[in-house]
């Protein structure tokens, strides 16, 4: 029994003094493996990128890198073949991802691009189109392909004269008669994706009220919006106006796609978003480019 009592109490005074232990302390007696910690992932930097969807239409999705280069095109063109595997998963490059950037120069605003033999088994116009809205911006407004030092203006059987945003892209068209028709391209934004897409429509449309009922009817939240016209707009100085009834209806994802839609319109200098009592963008087009 004295046996008993005297176990017990051992074990009671070791409890004790267990627990008055601090917690580093059992730190440096049991250490941890390193090696099998998780392993923190890296900060990464993202920027847009111009790829091919799943369905084929060429879309801006963000890819993350460890830094921004201060060569872009070079950065881009290795996301495009070399390192496509930085592409989110359901997207893919519609360049020849054996395809070299020999050497690039921008010069009066133009990109000239030499490149390998490989980038001719490239995918057509998505490449050429790829092409453009990967490295057009405020300084580069065209892009020249060289091949063994020679312009190039075919690209698997799809011919082509001139690289820039003005060719289009993802060609949709509202009317039959094209040879009568009007063109424009939208910027749609889609959450996370970025989707432009160049109109064929009917030429005795007024184009500001095209784009704001197409920009509207992508939602089907306000397709009953456009139907009774709870909007309007004014060109006022040349800045656009555009003012709706409903500012909670109105989603971020339209008011970028009117952003980026409207900022390349040379007859334009601002756009303003207004809702029923608030504004909901001012931006001026020339602190943009400047």
């Amino acid at each position: 029994m004295k046996k008993k009592i005297i176990i017990v109490s051992i074990l009671i005074i070791l409890v004790v003094v267990l627990l008055l232990i601090p917690k580093d302390v059992y730190g440096k007696i049991f250490k941890k493996n390193k090696n099998n910690e998780p392993k923190i992932e890296e900060n990464l930097v993202y920027q847009t990128m111009y790829v091919k969807s799943m369905n084929k239409y060429l879309v801006g999705v963000k890819v993350g890198v460890k830094a921004l280069e201060e060569d872009v095109v070079s950065q881009k063109w290795d996301i495009l073949t070399k390192d496509v595997s930085l592409i989110p998963s359901g997207y893919s490059s519609p360049i020849a991802l054996s395809t070299t950037l020999l050497s690039h120069e921008v010069k009066d605003g133009v990109l000239t691009l030499n490149v390998s033999e490989d980038f001719l088994s490239s995918e057509g116009r998505l490449a050429i189109e790829c092409l453009a809205w990967n490295f057009c911006n405020d300084e580069v407004k065209e892009i020249v392909v060289k091949i063994n030092d020679e312009k190039i203006n075919e690209v698997n059987n799809y011919y082509f004269q001139k690289i820039s945003k003005a060719m289009g892209v993802n060609l949709t068209y509202d009317t039959i008669d094209i040879f009568q028709a009007n063109y424009v391209t939208i910027t749609h934004y889609e959450g996370d994706v970025i989707k432009p897409v160049t109109y064929f429509y009917q030429s005795n449309l007024n184009q500001y009220e095209y784009v704001i009922k197409k920009v509207l009817t992508k939602d089907e939240s306000l397709k009953e919006l456009v139907m009774s016209k709870n909007y309007k707009y004014e060109l006022k100085d040349k800045g656009l106006v555009i003012s709706f009834d409903y500012s909670e209806q109105i989603s971020d994802n339209i008011i970028n796609t009117f952003k980026e839609t409207f900022k390349d319109y040379d007859d334009l200098v601002s756009l303003t978003i207004n809702g029923t009592d608030t504004v909901l963008l001012e931006l001026d087009f020339k602190e943009v480019s400047e």
